[in-house]
């Protein structure tokens, strides 16, 4: 997961410190309390021009299905952005 970078024309859009320290505590907040199990992700700040962008890695799980603190199973649905199904426990 890249923050960052336009999705359509592939520009940087450099995030000024405050929005890194804002999109990194987010992102390992999410993952830590939003998500059961929890997921550990690693969270990087890419210098770049005028600021930087944020790089997260997450990687596959190994205590599946994992969902979220309402008991929400989200599952991808082909590809692409949307196509998302979901199942309550």
């Amino acid at each position: 997961l890249v923050i960052g970078i336009n999705d359509k024309s592939g520009e940087i859009n450099a995030l000024s410190y405050m929005e890194l320290q804002e999109t990194t505590n987010l992102l390992t907040s999410i993952a830590s309390e939003n998500v059961i199990p929890n997921v550990l992700i690693d969270v990087e700040n890419v210098p770049t021009t005028g600021g930087a962008v944020v790089v997260a890695t997450i990687p596959e799980g190994k205590n599946k299905p994992y969902h979220d603190n309402k008991g929400i199973i989200w599952v991808k649905n082909g590809a692409g952005s949307g196509g998302y199904q979901y199942y309550r426990l």
